[in-house]
């Protein structure tokens, strides 16, 4: 095979261990044909034609990994650095790659601006290495509001909407993205924090315009009000599991007729420990898919101390060195609080979607695009859900809340040809998905390093 072939060849790859993303036991020594970027046949070996072959003895194929939370104009470290946005951009580039690396073939990007996300659609077209980037509209929030001026991230999405018909003319300028859903911020408050949120009116504004055009709603919301708040507006996924807790609100989520998704996003706390823990930066596929900027800043003390302070003087308005001395420690204990709320909504039967928040805010060093999916599907596997579910929630569940069943999420004929091979068994240790042999995206199949690097 040569790395550089930008069409899909006949493939076949032989004797490996399928996971097919339903749920069931692994397929043993199977064989899948890959014709016109798509799987033409499983099972079988007797081939008439000349075709490329992988031979993936002692390996294991899933389906190509979805993360559904993404913040692909995000890049990690660049509010310490102050990058210019020509370099923004080349890393931008970097992270698509990363993803395929990784094994991850499609993203959905939860807040974006209008011309940052015609500029990634532009490269993909023009035959950039990446993986499938689906979007929503750009991001519904209110006047003062979260993620407006004087939060961490100000500046990555548009204005705020203040009457229904500011979101309806919003609507109109993102009509060419081919959103796949909305973004709605419905957030009153957290830590020493509290911001307005959306009228009842602009709420319905919102709802009304995203059922006009069949377009889901997708809500970030903490505080229990602003979660009833959501539910009202008939949410198909909210956009943290972080603060679902409550007995209430877990009573609407099961009296649902229709399911509603929760992305899972543990990085966000993990992410703050990495400076406690630099072996992580030492990984392999991290070496191979982070670029060397951002490595960098990653081991720089002063730029974790910058983002402990930041949110230490945001979140309590205690700018003293304890309070940002206390960031990684209070980091575990919300992770490990997150990871017992994603048990009990397991359990509880909701739905739950692998979603990152990779990138998240800029001024986070250790948020990184590609290997933090992989991260995330550990940190669920070490919150208790089975290994299966796992898997499933980054493939199957997360390509039906995508509605995108048809294509994707599932091995099986007549789906885009979108795998990933790795050493090992992801079944018995979920860290096998760190050992990535091939990235299948498209029908065409390359190694980590050739994804990486070729032209």
């Amino acid at each position: 095979m040569n790395p550089n072939d930008r069409r899909p060849k006949d493939l076949l790859i032989e004797h490996a261990r399928l996971i097919d993303g339903f749920g069931g036991a692994p397929q043993e020594d199977a064989s899948l044909l890959i014709s016109v970027g798509r799987i033409a046949k499983i099972g079988g070996q007797n081939i008439d034609r000349e075709v490329d072959r992988l031979d993936a003895r002692g390996l294991t194929v899933l389906p190509g990994l979805i993360d559904s939370h993404v913040h692909l104009a995000s890049v990690p470290g660049s509010v310490y650095r102050h990058d210019s946005a020509d370099t923004m951009r080349e890393l931008r580039r970097i992270h698509l790659r990363a993803y395929l690396a990784c094994g991850v073939t499609t993203v959905l990007d939860t807040g974006i601006s209008t011309d940052e996300a015609r500029e990634i659609q532009g490269w993909l077209a023009d035959g950039h290495p990446g993986p499938r980037v689906l979007f929503l509209s750009p991001v519904f929030t209110t006047p003062n509001g979260y993620m407006t001026e004087g939060t961490p991230s100000s500046g990555l999405f548009l204005p705020p909407v203040s009457s229904p018909g500011d979101v309806e003319a919003r609507f109109r300028e993102s009509e060419d993205l081919n959103a796949v859903g909305v973004k709605v911020f419905l957030e009153s408050g957290f830590g020493a924090n509290c911001w307005p949120t959306h009228s009842p009116e602009v709420r319905e504004a919102i709802r009304r315009e995203a059922a006009k055009r069949q377009l889901p709603l997708y809500v970030h919301c903490i505080a229990l009000a602003d979660q009833h708040a959501a539910l009202d507006m008939e949410a198909r996924t909210l956009a943290h599991l972080g603060p679902l807790g409550s007995d209430e609100i877990l009573a609407r989520l099961r009296l649902r007729e229709h399911p509603i998704y929760v992305t899972s996003t543990l990085s966000i706390q993990d992410s703050w420990i990495t400076h406690a823990e630099p072996e992580r930066l030492d990984d392999p596929l991290v070496q191979l898919t982070v670029p060397s900027l951002e490595l960098a800043t990653a081991r720089q003390p002063e730029a974790t101390k910058l983002m402990f302070r930041t949110f230490a003087t945001w979140l309590s308005g205690d700018t003293s060195d304890a309070a940002v001395d206390a960031g990684a420690s209070n980091a575990r204990k919300a992770l490990a609080a997150w990871q017992v709320l994603a048990k009990k909504l397991h359990d509880t039967g909701i739905p739950i979607v692998l979603g990152t928040d990779s990138g998240n805010w800029p001024l986070m060093p250790s948020e990184f695009h590609g290997t933090t999916t992989l991260r995330e599907m550990q940190l669920l596997g070490e919150a208790g859900l089975p290994t299966m579910t796992v898997i499933r929630a980054a493939t199957q569940i997360a390509a039906k809340m995508l509605a995108l069943s048809d294509e994707i999420g599932t091995v099986e004929v007549g789906k885009q040809a979108d795998l990933v091979i790795v050493r090992g068994n992801p079944l018995e240790d979920l860290r096998a998905l760190r050992n990535v042999a091939w990235t299948v995206k498209g029908g065409i199949a390359r190694s980590p390093s050739e994804w990486m690097t070729f032209t």
